[in-house]
């Protein structure tokens, strides 16, 4: 795993703590919180690359942003 995989996998970790109650830390809940922001965060970073990279890079966000159901904020 690269050192931005890395990071993103931390702020993942930390955005789904942020989303628990003490009784739900650690348990099935707090897991699948965690998948969603990191698949959400991994979306996110992926269209920022489209954007600094294509000319077309607007649209193609915008497909990937519907194609996996994240907001674009």
């Amino acid at each position: 795993m690269n050192e931005r995989m890395a990071e993103l996998v931390g702020k993942a970790w930390e955005e789904a703590d942020k989303e628990v109650s003490e009784k739900d830390w650690h348990t099935w809940v707090h897991d699948e919180i965690f998948q969603a922001k990191l698949v959400e965060l991994v979306v996110k970073e992926c269209a920022a690359q489209l954007d600094d990279g294509a000319e077309d890079g607007m649209w193609a966000r915008g497909v990937l942003y519907r194609h996996f159901g994240v907001e674009d904020k």
